[in-house]
């Protein structure tokens, strides 16, 4: 059972947190992870939530909520950072005070019985020990005189000290348990050590530091949270060259871009990200001033980088060496970002380099000039299927065309389209309109195959070019496929709309207390978030779930909101209520009419609900509803 303590801490939190998220700019904290353009009195940008290429995501600084036209998503600025990060309430409160200046009544409001990692969760319980992890490796990086080998390596790179100190790198000495007793060998620790992936723990229960002789890359999110690490070999032989902290609950691959947190600052100044292949060429970029390099950690890009970098970024380009361009998973890293919508350009260092070479051996200037001849995805992408085609013969030219159609098709502007077009037919000596009627008849194919796939039921619903996101509630299909009644349906809207209106217009509340409750409302969370907002105002929208519904109605109420409306839409609500009852009943006095009791039970069943049926119906009459 909770005890009384637990109960009044939660209590406490739940005032705190209406006073941090007072304090909070929604629109302020939203910017670290999507790139806002204002757009009247609110601002829009690309949904971090589902993949889009026009900006539906709102953010609106009046009523410090989000809400996106496109998937639903919505809430406060809690809601936001739990959804987006996978937080628990308590850390999207203290993650958020501590940018008000309000952290010191957050903890103390969450002090109990508990140990601080207890109390905040997994998450900042692995933040924190893995940042004293981090700031033990760097000190025995400049201390250690174990570590020389180390130093000598950064010196031979290039990398200054100021750059390995910003970066934070360090150095695991070559020892079993070095780590593990200097953060302290007691059983919960070394848990704790096992789930960030620092410690390794064997099948007989010894365990052993993962990290030995290693110099050490930590890797941060967005906020500059240490989730895991990359670690170097320095002795000859040693295997493996690279070695990765394992994924856990803070380190997701596919989720982090290492030096993203230095970046940030670079990245929106320009619009421009730079990936880069790995952690040195990270370090050399920043060194040189392009500080707006990142790259994956360990992995190829994911759809989950995409939308990451469309959040932040106007255009990415990804460099890659001269080998690695010519290479199938190239492509589909680039097409993975060009799934979540980004401009994507490809960069191809000369014969030979990487960044950290090129830079090093040829300075910024060159670097630069490679970056500024980077080439749109589908020129790139024409490039490498025409490489090695035979380009003499006819039979070769049509195999050459046969590559490149997929990839024509797919161009979605009419005049980009068009001038790739007249690209290959250059490229291939043929007339463009050679080009256009290939690409015509391949079109006339897909559409038979689409048809022949329709007739034999193999489709299974229409979906957009990507795979048909979430429908919204106004999506007049998806309403008629669900079975709704224009009645249940008009009800509907009119709850999107009143409920609009009062996290709009608190002030009307009054005028609503006492002539509905939250029975009147069928929407999901919409009675909840009634009587909270008639009770307590806009301090309701701190609970993050009535956040997140107040978010929903605000992205999908279907009816034109005015004030001057209110009695009309209590009226109807109150009228959609009764006919809910009225529904009931019929099926109550249906249900006795089928029943296997005696006459005398049915009879009386059957009065009781004629009774409450003529006392519905005059209430509907008493409104004017009915005539």
């Amino acid at each position: 059972m909770e005890s009384d303590h637990a109960r009044a801490s939660q209590g406490a939190l739940g005032a705190i947190a209406d006073q941090v998220r007072a304090r909070a700019d929604i629109v302020e904290v939203v910017s670290e992870f999507v790139a806002l353009r204002p757009a009247g009195r609110s601002y829009k940008g690309l949904c971090p939530f589902h993949q889009e290429r026009t900006p539906s995501f709102t953010v609106s600084p009046d009523r410090q909520l989000f809400y996106c036209f496109g998937c639903g998503a919505g809430g406060n600025v809690f809601t936001f950072l739990m959804r987006l990060q996978g937080l628990r309430f308590q850390e999207a409160v203290l993650r958020v005070a501590e940018r008000v200046g309000m952290a010191a009544e957050v903890e103390r409001a969450l002090r109990g019985g508990q140990g601080r990692g207890e109390r905040l969760g997994v998450h900042e319980g692995l933040w924190e020990l893995q940042a004293r992890a981090a700031a033990w490796f760097a000190e025995r990086l400049w201390d250690d005189p174990a570590a020389e080998g180390a130093r000598r390596y950064l010196a031979r790179r290039g990398v200054t000290a100021q750059v390995a100190r910003d970066f934070r790198l360090g150095y695991a000495p070559d020892d079993w348990h070095a780590l593990e007793r200097a953060l302290g060998g007691d059983a919960r620790t070394v848990t704790r050590l096992v789930e960030a992936g620092l410690v390794v723990r064997r099948e007989d229960g010894r365990h052993y530091d993962r990290f030995r002789g290693r110099l050490i890359f930590p890797i941060t999110d967005l906020h500059g949270h240490v989730v895991g690490f990359g670690g170097r070999a320095l002795a000859a032989g040693q295997e493996p060259k690279y070695l990765n902290s394992p994924e856990s609950p803070v380190y997701r691959k596919s989720r982090v871009l290492y030096g993203l947190d230095r970046a940030l600052g670079a990245v929106r100044r320009t619009g421009r990200a730079v990936v880069v292949e790995g952690y040195m060429d990270v370090l050399a970029m920043h060194q040189y001033g392009l500080e707006e390099a990142v790259a994956t950690c360990g992995t190829s890009l994911t759809a989950e980088h995409g939308r990451l970098l469309a959040r932040l970024a106007s255009y990415v380009v990804v460099a890659f060496d001269a080998d690695a361009a010519g290479q199938g998973g190239a492509l589909r890293s680039l097409q993975q970002l060009r799934a979540a919508g980004l401009d994507v350009r490809v960069a191809v260092l000369p014969a030979g380099h990487d960044p950290d070479s090129l830079l090093r051996q040829e300075g910024r200037p060159a670097m630069e000039a490679v970056l500024q001849e980077a080439r749109g995805i589908y020129e790139f992408s024409i490039e490498q299927a025409l490489a090695g085609a035979d380009l003499r013969s006819p039979a070769g030219k049509a195999a050459a065309v046969a590559n490149v159609l997929p990839i024509l098709l797919e161009v979605p502007g009419a005049v980009e389209q068009e001038a790739l077009v007249q690209q290959v037919a250059g490229r291939l000596g043929v007339p463009a309109r050679a080009v256009r009627r290939e690409m015509e008849r391949a079109r006339r194919a897909r559409r038979q195959v689409a048809a022949a796939s329709d007739r034999g039921g193999g489709r299974g619903g229409a979906k957009g070019a990507y795979g048909g996101g979430p429908r919204t509630y106004n999506d007049a299909g998806a309403r008629a496929q669900a079975g709704a009644s224009p009645g249940v349906e008009r009800g509907a809207v009119i709850e999107q709309a009143l409920l609009r209106l009062l996290v709009e217009m608190p002030e009307l509340a009054p005028r609503l207390r006492g002539r509905l409750t939250g029975a009147d409302f069928a929407g999901p969370g919409h009675g909840a978030l009634f009587d909270a907002l008639v009770a307590s105002g806009e301090s309701a929208l701190a609970d993050p779930a009535l956040a997140e519904v107040a978010g929903r109605v605000l992205a999908s109420s279907g009816l034109a909101v005015r004030p001057d409306a209110v009695e009309g839409y209590v009226k109807g609500l109150r009228a959609a209520a009764r006919r809910r009852e009225l529904a009931a009943i019929e099926a109550k006095i249906d249900g006795a009419a089928r029943s296997d009791a005696s006459v005398r039970e049915r009879l009386a069943s059957l009065a009781a609900a004629a009774v409450s049926y003529r006392e519905v119906w005059e209430t509907l009459r008493a409104d004017g509803m009915v005539p």
